[in-house]
């Protein structure tokens, strides 16, 4: 059982950690540290978690000839995944072709999904390793590379497209988006609530669109409006993501926008970085924030949508702690946060059964 390795595996990322508070990188454990979470993840058994028996249902029932592309996803369907987008059945066909085991071809999933992320935090921050390793620790990277791994590596991608808003290069910003969809149609929503931060709309109207979202949310707005459109079986289906109490609103995962956003403010009053590059940052944040509140009436829908924006966490934090005066006792406290933080990650009974 993979997971009994599991103290070698934080070993490694711990190593990463404390490395990336004294240096801003080092490849060599960059590599290893894809390297191992990748295959700690592909190694997790078939049953593993909720959706992996799936994937490895169809990866094993792709047939050896193929003349359409609906030969593919006929294996797919078969295997209770019946929207897989048109790059992961491709992607999932030719690591068939090459010959690899169901376990390999997890690894390479979790793999691309992994290099994708540290590219795009490498962009992003100045402490690249210690963005992914905090990240890898993390419930958010769990979820993404052993469990919803499509969507995992399409998260990458999209972080990827963020860190070219930065320089404002629009067009390859909105590529990556396009890109990212073709493993996980979600992130085609996520590219429409992010033109607003990729054309740096002021903050006034983010915070503008929260209360308004908010108030229509609560007032059952949308759900009437789908009752008025949608034939009655499809409707009670489709209100259920709208249907939103305050209960809704008061969780930690909803809480939790606001202590980043106390972060930011941090950052932006006591830091000494541009501020258009915070500003940027502020604005992705809060676009992906707004998608999340707009299905927080449903559970999945929500969590779904959230992995985006807590992948997006890491880089605030480090931020943060480097916006204090002593910097190197800061990254030396969030070390210690981190490695405690993944010791209770790993040993939460959710995750335990996700990876085995």
């Amino acid at each position: 059982m993979v997971f009994n390795y599991y103290p070698i595996l934080l070993s490694i990322l711990y190593g990463a950690i404390l490395w990336g508070t004294l240096r801003k990188n080092n490849i060599f454990l960059v590599v290893i540290a894809i390297l191992s979470i990748a295959v700690f993840f592909g190694f997790r058994g078939p049953e593993a978690g909720a959706d992996t028996h799936n994937y490895v249902g169809a990866f094993k029932s792709i047939p050896d000839t193929i003349y359409t592309y609906r030969d593919l996803t006929k294996a797919f369907v078969l295997n209770n995944i019946t929207a897989a987008e048109p790059g992961f059945v491709l992607f999932t066909y030719l690591n068939k072709l090459v010959g690899f085991s169901a376990d390999f071809f997890l690894v390479t999933v979790a793999l691309w999904g992994l290099i994708f992320t540290y590219l795009a935090y490498r962009r992003l921050s100045d402490y690249p390793l210690l963005a992914f390793s905090l990240y890898s620790v993390s419930m958010t990277c769990v979820s993404l590379h052993s469990n919803v791994i499509r969507q995992g590596m399409a998260v990458g991608i999209v972080l990827l497209g963020i860190s070219f808003i930065q320089q404002e290069r629009k067009k390859l910003a909105f590529f990556l988006f396009v890109f990212a969809s073709f493993f996980h149609f979600s992130a085609l929503l996520v590219a429409i609530f992010l033109i607003p931060a990729v054309f740096r709309f002021k903050m006034r109207y983010f915070w503008g669109a929260m209360l308004v979202l908010i108030a229509l949310l609560l007032s059952g707005f949308f759900s009437s409006v789908i009752f008025m459109f949608l034939p009655k079986l499809l409707a009670i289906k489709a209100a259920k993501y709208f249907h939103v109490g305050m209960d809704s609103l008061i969780t930690f995962k909803f809480l939790s926008f606001f202590i980043f956003v106390a972060f930011l403010e941090f950052i932006k009053t006591f830091g000494s970085y541009n501020r258009e590059i915070i500003n940027n940052l502020y604005r992705c944040y809060f676009s992906l924030f707004l998608i999340q509140l707009l299905f927080i009436g449903d559970l999945v829908a929500s969590e779904r949508f959230g992995l985006y924006r807590f992948a997006l966490e890491p880089i605030i934090i480090i931020y943060a702690f480097n916006s204090w005066k002593e910097q190197h006792l800061s990254r030396l406290s969030l070390a210690l946060i981190a490695i405690l933080y993944g010791l209770v990650v790993f040993n939460i009974p959710t995750i335990q059964e996700t990876l085995t």
